[in-house]
């Protein structure tokens, strides 16, 4: 059995004092018949200095935490959220999980605010987004994603928009928890109903979202 490891050090000031002394340190490690590759892609802190880290997994990697291991729900490409307490120990796992063969789902950035859990990044194919028994599907080849959940990983709402060749390069929430999302589109880009159309290489894009997941604009 060969196993990939990531070893993860979080060094932001909550885990670390002024000083620079290390308090902890955790390992997730993949596992499975081949070598696989877990890609840690963004990491936040809530109020209470848990932290939320969101991974892409190479032929869907299995994980192990705390010494137990999760088998990942899918032999393509899933996109995950792993929680964990202010010790750094393992809480819990949600997947992203592939609806269409050789699908995938990347998540790129991770955002809290006021208890909700923020994610953008890009799918291709059909992408189960609710962590939970029931399925919301977001569809696209390319197309950038936004889903909300709660601190327990509960589905609250998901979004997909745009077309083929769209990136997404960061994420916000105001004061309101409208959410803002900026990235790059080759081709055509559709927000709203309104198709906006390249003007040659990469355009960008900056769009807002309201807390209940309505869209708002786009520029």
């Amino acid at each position: 059995m060969k196993k990939a490891a990531i070893l993860i050090l979080f060094s932001s000031l909550s885990f670390v004092n002024f000083s620079q002394n290390l308090n902890w340190v955790r390992k997730v490690t993949s596992f499975g018949l081949y070598p696989y590759t877990v890609s840690i892609n963004d990491v936040c802190t809530d109020d209470y200095n848990r932290q939320y880290s969101i991974s892409y997994g190479d032929n869907s990697a299995n994980f192990s935490f705390n010494g137990g291991q999760v088998t990942a729900p899918s032999i393509y490409k899933c996109g995950s959220i792993t929680k964990s307490n202010d010790q750094g120990n393992h809480e819990w796992i949600k997947f992203f999980v592939p609806i269409t063969a050789n699908g995938s789902c990347t998540p790129q950035r991770i955002y809290y605010r006021n208890g909700y859990i923020y994610i953008t990044g890009i799918n291709n194919g059909s992408i189960d987004m609710n962590p939970g028994a029931q399925v919301y599907s977001v569809n696209g080849m390319t197309s950038p994603f936004i889903v909300k959940l709660d601190t327990a990983g509960n589905y609250v709402w998901a979004k997909s928009f745009s077309d083929v060749n769209s990136k997404v390069f960061d994420l916000k929430v105001d004061a309101n928890d409208n959410v803002y999302i900026t990235g790059s589109f080759s081709t055509n880009f559709f927000f709203n109903g309104i198709n906006q159309v390249s003007n040659g290489n990469d355009d960008i894009f900056l769009l807002k979202f309201n807390n209940s997941g309505q869209e708002q604009w786009c520029k």
